[in-house]
């Protein structure tokens, strides 16, 4: 279980699974949950995941999306994150993944697109990162 909590001028992410802990602190709360979603995904698995961006987004398509409302727009969205070079790094493992990569691929999406469309894809891609066993090692 992940918890982030606000300390004095940053945040404090702490993820505690089968009686393992790991803590650390950041400056901005996105990081901090960012690191939450990987060491908690970490620890259920025993050790660090290999399943890259691009099969969390691809299982999400395929097990999350049919059941929601909005399905169509989410699987159009997600297979163009994979058509359309977006810049996101897609074939970098779960576990290799960084803030500063998440911000490259923000501030490249907002050359081209409106700030709105860049909030929605980046709630999608948070979500298909955010199941336990995402990427398809569950």
């Amino acid at each position: 279980m992940a918890s982030i909590r606000k300390i004095g001028n940053g945040w404090r992410a702490e993820v505690c699974v089968n009686g393992k802990r790991r803590a650390k602190t950041f400056v901005r709360k996105t990081d901090a949950s960012l690191w939450a979603t990987t060491q908690t995904l970490e620890l259920k698995n025993g050790e660090s995941t290999d399943h890259t961006l691009k099969d969390a987004l691809q299982r999400y398509a395929l097990e999350e999306s049919p059941v929601r409302k909005g399905a169509r727009w989410e699987v159009i969205r997600l297979s163009a994150f994979e058509t359309v070079q977006h810049n996101l790094p897609l074939n970098t493992k779960l576990r290799d993944l960084t803030p500063d990569d998440f911000a490259r691929w923000r501030d490249y999406r907002l050359q081209t697109v409106k700030p709105g469309t860049v909030i929605r894809d980046m709630t999608l891609r948070d979500q298909s990162s955010k199941r336990p066993d995402a990427g398809g090692g569950g």
